[in-house]
């Protein structure tokens, strides 16, 4: 689990705040005071489509996925809390779960806003990750961090966070999230069949079709635990 907050992030995440101004549409938001930033699916999401090949065609299914991530400028620190099914469970028993949730939060070490306020970040290696891995019918946890774990990795990603000046909100893509699996070959904890996508496309976003780019805007509200899934 060392890199599993980066499979979080692939789904494609403690309250969002925004420093808003009201107009007769409702709130606002103010990119320059934004102290976090709080992004959601409309509860669990699929979407199934057909990849046409030269003599053969494949279907892929995303999902079901239900993902948060929370974006905590103001204490640098990221929260994730997605919910999967696991895609290599491939012959599950009666009664035997195949729906997880996974719970990680990881801090950041810097955190930068450019001239169109889209967001950056790094988290190094020491900055510390603390993460839960359990059922997603009761709950009950699986595997979790040990006390004082870190990440173990720098990851350094930029324009990660989108703003839109036209719905004046921000957005996160799932193509951008998969970027963050570097070369992580660890496949104990997929998420929603992408890294799997990922390997047939040479394991380069940039050539995954054009239904990955699924946008996850961000939301008022405060971040579902897994009893709140």
């Amino acid at each position: 689990m060392k890199n599993c907050w980066k499979y979080a992030l692939m789904l494609g995440a403690t309250l969002a705040f925004y420093s808003c101004d009201e107009d007769e549409n409702g709130d606002v938001v103010n990119p320059e005071e934004t102290t976090s930033i709080y992004f959601a699916t409309d509860g669990d999401v699929s979407k199934t489509f057909t990849l046409e090949g030269a003599n053969s065609s494949t279907e892929i299914t995303i999902g079901p996925i239900n993902v948060q991530v929370l974006f905590d400028v103001e204490n640098k620190k990221m929260r994730m809390v997605s919910k999967y099914e696991d895609e290599y469970e491939t012959s599950p028993g009666v009664g035997v779960d195949t729906m997880y949730v996974d719970d990680i939060t990881v801090g950041l070490t810097t955190v930068d806003q450019s001239d169109d306020y889209d967001w950056s970040f790094t988290s190094n290696e020491d900055e510390a990750l603390t993460w839960s891995y359990m059922f997603a019918s009761d709950c009950n946890v699986i595997e979790q961090s040990e006390e004082g774990e870190t990440s173990g990795e720098t990851v350094d990603v930029d324009d990660f966070i989108h703003w839109n000046p036209d719905s004046s909100n921000y957005y996160i893509s799932l193509r951008e999230l998969s970027e963050m699996l570097g070369d992580d070959d660890d496949v104990e904890h997929p998420i929603d069949h992408t890294r799997s996508a990922l390997r047939a496309f040479d394991d380069d976003p940039d050539n995954l079709p054009e239904e990955f780019d699924i946008i996850i805007w961000a939301k008022d509200g405060a971040i579902k635990d897994c009893s709140g899934l």
